[in-house]
């Protein structure tokens, strides 16, 4: 007689929570490559020491594969049976490229529909939900907010520092002037009393428009007037500068700042409450991928995360070059590096040249000065992986991008194929400019210096960092 009993309890084949091995048995699109030894060093330390860590701050340069590194990391926790498991993006727009990655890797994975349901497959743990921060950090997010939020196992924010301006964009209230006049003026006018004590010709300057005009709203005028300004901001709830950041200030506008300007009113708390996000908050699990060069502070200040964790970041131990650069500003140079002759220095095509250039423009006026030159223009309609790659293996012409095209595709890409070993940004409000590289510039030797700039995208400077050299320009004169 067939005991159906023991066949039914018969158990599949164990699953592998080594993330290395769970790389090796993946069904990926080209076959099976070694992983990088940053990549294995990473994952071989964070199973060893940091996988039953509820933080890890993980740091590598961009380039060295940390989508993958993150979605290995949640399929383990997955495996273990330690799921739901989020790969959480800093927008839309990466969410495609993550899901190329997982399916370039064979890694499964599934996403919200249109109407923000949520799949089975992720729910139940058994694949990972790929979605971007807009979506999961509002007050009228799918994961909820307060009570009964979604439950999530581990969640893996990508980029954490893009992460955490769009929670602060969640918290804020932002009453554009051109948009909503009426209620623009409602609150100014609620607070004229208090705002003309500190300055006449302030006030005067924001009623006229002017945008560099900035008052805070003392902060006992604010708390007088709380329940008028709650009341003022229910009856206009519908608005999208509102609703979406209502349910996370409305028991807490009390404690919110209000700043006052020629083009808009913001109205944020003092601390963003982060308990509000119970998927987050609660998540067993959380991993916050960082690059190098990125200042801290934020993860205390912010998330609020144990200064343990920020002292001891997950990283790779053999990497010899610390992500820190050195600004110059070339004009300070040489006279003759002014915008005029760098694009005439580098914009005009080459042939035999051995190093890829790619010039950073931020309007279509400015990519023009590049392309009567020579240079290939590229911009975000005509913008495909396939495309790019194509043109930046094209050492002779320069590559020209658009605003809008220098994505995490785009910048790793170059990063990986060494395509661009010298980039030109001009005019792209960077904080003053820079020049540095290997090679002569203006018949003067620069040396082979790293250089940073703070404010702006890590992942935007880390693709160049394997550069020979690098101009940047907010404000390079014209040639006379």
């Amino acid at each position: 007689m067939v005991n159906f009993r023991k066949r039914l309890d018969t158990k599949g084949p164990e699953k592998k929570i080594d993330p290395i091995e769970i790389y090796s048995t993946l069904d990926t699109k080209v076959g099976i490559f070694a992983l990088r030894s940053s990549q294995e060093s990473v994952l071989r330390n964070w199973f060893d020491s940091y996988r039953e860590q509820r933080d890890t701050i993980l740091k590598l340069h961009t380039g060295q594969g940390k989508t993958l590194v993150g979605l290995l990391m949640l399929q383990s926790r997955l495996n273990e049976g330690k799921g739901p498991a989020v790969y959480l993006c800093p927008d839309k727009y990466l969410v495609h490229q993550t899901q190329q990655q997982a399916d370039h890797f064979g890694i499964k994975y599934c996403l919200l529909d249109n109407r923000g349901i949520f799949p089975s497959e992720f729910l139940e743990g058994r694949q990972i939900l790929i979605t971007h921060a807009q979506r999961f950090f509002n007050g009228r997010s799918k994961f909820k907010v307060g009570a009964n939020p979604v439950d999530v196992g581990a969640i893996v924010l990508d980029d954490s520092h893009s992460c955490i301006d769009h929670i602060r964009d969640s918290f804020t209230i932002k009453i554009r002037r051109r948009e909503e006049e009426d209620l623009y003026t409602t609150l100014l006018n609620l607070f004229e009393a208090e705002l003309k004590e500190q300055g006449q010709s302030r006030l005067v300057g924001i009623r006229e428009g002017d945008t560099k005009a900035v008052m805070l709203v003392p902060y006992w005028a604010w708390q007088d007037k709380e329940e008028l300004v709650s009341n003022v901001l229910m009856e206009h709830g519908d608005s999208n500068s509102i609703k979406f950041a209502w349910p996370l200030l409305s028991n807490e506008l009390r404690d919110c700042q209000c700043y006052v300007s020629g083009s808009s009113i913001e109205i944020s708390p003092y601390h963003n409450n982060l308990d509000l996000f119970g998927s987050f908050a609660k998540a067993r699990t959380r991993i916050f991928m960082s690059a190098t060069t990125s200042n801290d502070a934020f993860f205390i200040k912010e998330l609020g995360l144990p200064r343990a964790v920020v002292q001891q970041p997950l990283v790779y131990a053999e990497e010899t070059w610390s992500g820190e650069k050195m600004i110059l500003d070339p004009y300070q140079i040489s006279d003759v590096l002014h915008r005029g002759n760098i694009i005439d220095l580098y914009g005009t095509p080459k042939p035999g040249r051995k190093y890829g250039i790619v010039s950073l423009v931020h309007s279509g006026v400015s990519a023009k000065h590049w392309e009567e030159k020579g240079a290939q223009v590229i911009s975000r309609q005509h913008y495909t992986d396939e495309d790019c790659s194509r043109k930046l293996r094209s050492c002779e012409r320069a590559i020209t991008l658009k605003p809008g095209c220098l994505s995490t595709a785009t910048t790793a890409l170059i990063y990986r194929t060494k395509a661009a070993e010298f980039w030109c940004w001009t005019r792209c409000r960077l904080p003053r400019a820079l020049v540095t590289a290997t090679k002569s510039i203006a018949g003067r030797p620069a040396p082979p210096l790293k250089f940073g700039l703070p404010n702006v995208s890590s992942r935007a400077w880390a693709a160049g960092s394997g550069a020979k050299g690098i101009i940047a320009s907010s404000s390079l004169p014209e040639p006379i």
